[in-house]
C-alpha cells in the first residue's frame, strides 16, 4: 500500500486570481491615499501658508490687529518655527533665496484684494529680476482665457525658467500640457529631470507612458518613474505598480512591485498627515 502523501498540485489559474486580488487591494489602498494628495494638483502653487504665522500679534488666544504678520516672510518666527503648513521643499527653497521676498509677499497679499494692483506690483518685481515674481505673474496670466493673457503669461514663465526657477519651468510645462503642446511640455520636463526634480520625473514618466508626444515608451517611462521613486516620490510608486500590472511584466515582477508599493504606505500616511505640500506628493 502506498502511504506516501500525494504531492499537492496547485491550480495555477486560481493562484493567479488570488494574487491578482491581493495586488489590486494593495494598489487601491495605496492609490486612495495618494489621490488625497491631489490638493497639490497639477498647476497649483501653494503660497498661503505664510499667513498662518503666530508672532507677537497672537496674544491670549486672539489676534491683535491684523491676522497677518506685519513683518511678512522676513520674520524669523513666522517664516520658520511657527508656520503651520510649510510649503513644498523646492518652492520653500526658492522663497528662502528670493532677495525681494518681502516685496513679493506684499504683492501677493495685495492681489487677493485687488487683482490689478497686485499684478502691477508683481510686474515691477519681475522687471527687476525676481524669478519668483515672474513665475507668479506668468501663472496668473496663463489661467486666464483670452489669448493675449496666455501669450503674456507664457513669456513670463519662460523668463522665470531662464532665470533658474524650477517652479517657473514646471509651471511652463504644465501650461504646455494644458495647451496640448506635448512636445514642448516633454522638453521642459526633460530639462527638469536632469536637475533631479522628482515631480517632473513623475510627470515625464506619465507623459511618456501615455504616448502624448509621440510613440508610447513603456521602458523609458519606467526609467524616469524609478528615478522619481528613488527620490522618494510617492505617486511614482503607485504609477509604477499600475504599469507593472497593466503591461504584464510577469507574476514575479508584479508581486515585487506591489510589495514595494505597500511598504511605502506608512510614508504616504505620514506625509499626507504632516506635510501635504511636500514635493514627495506633488504630481506637477
Amino acid at each position: 500500500m502506498n502511504l506516501v502523501r500525494p504531492r499537492f498540485e496547485p491550480n495555477k489559474n486560481r493562484l493567479r486570481s488570488i494574487v491578482g486580488v491581493a495586488q489590486r487591494g494593495i494598489c487601491i489602498a495605496h492609490s486612495s491615499m495618494i489621490l488625497a494628495a491631489s490638493m497639490s494638483a497639477m498647476g497649483s502653487i501653494p503660497v498661503g501658508s505664510l499667513s498662518e504665522c503666530r508672532c507677537q500679534r497672537w496674544k491670549g488666544g486672539n489676534w491683535v490687529g491684523s491676522r497677518h504678520c506685519p513683518v511678512g516672510p522676513q520674520c524669523d518666527v513666522c517664516y520658520s518655527a511657527a508656520m503651520t503648513r510649510p510649503l513644498g521643499e523646492n518652492i520653500q527653497r526658492e522663497w528662502d533665496n528670493e532677495p525681494l521676498s518681502g516685496e513679493l509677499w506684499d504683492a501677493l497679499e495685495a492681489k487677493k484684494s485687488n487683482q490689478a494692483t497686485g499684478l502691477a506690483m508683481l510686474t515691477e518685481l519681475a522687471s527687476n529680476g525676481s524669478a519668483l515674481a515672474m513665475m507668479y505673474l506668468g501663472h496668473a496670466y496663463v489661467t486666464e482665457n483670452d489669448q493675449a493673457s496666455l501669450n503674456l503669461g507664457e513669456e513670463w514663465l519662460k523668463r522665470s525658467a531662464h532665470a533658474g526657477s524650477i517652479e517657473g519651468q514646471l509651471q511652463l510645462a504644465v501650461h504646455y500640457q494644458r495647451q496640448e503642446r506635448w512636445a514642448d511640455a516633454e522638453a521642459e520636463l526633460r530639462a527638469l529631470a536632469v536637475q533631479d526634480y522628482a515631480p517632473a520625473m513623475y510627470a515625464l514618466g506619465h507623459l511618456l507612458y501615455a504616448g502624448r508626444s509621440g510613440q508610447k515608451s513603456v521602458l523609458e517611462a519606467i526609467r524616469y518613474l524609478k528615478l522619481a521613486k528613488a527620490a522618494g516620490h510617492l505617486p511614482a510608486m503607485g504609477l509604477l505598480s499600475w504599469i507593472y500590472r497593466k503591461e504584464k511584466f510577469g507574476l514575479r515582477g508584479r508581486i515585487i512591485s506591489h510589495w514595494q508599493c505597500a511598504a511605502k504606505i506608512p510614508s504616504a500616511i505620514w506625509y499626507l498627515w504632516n506635510y501635504p505640500n511636500s514635493d514627495r506628493l506633488r504630481r506637477g
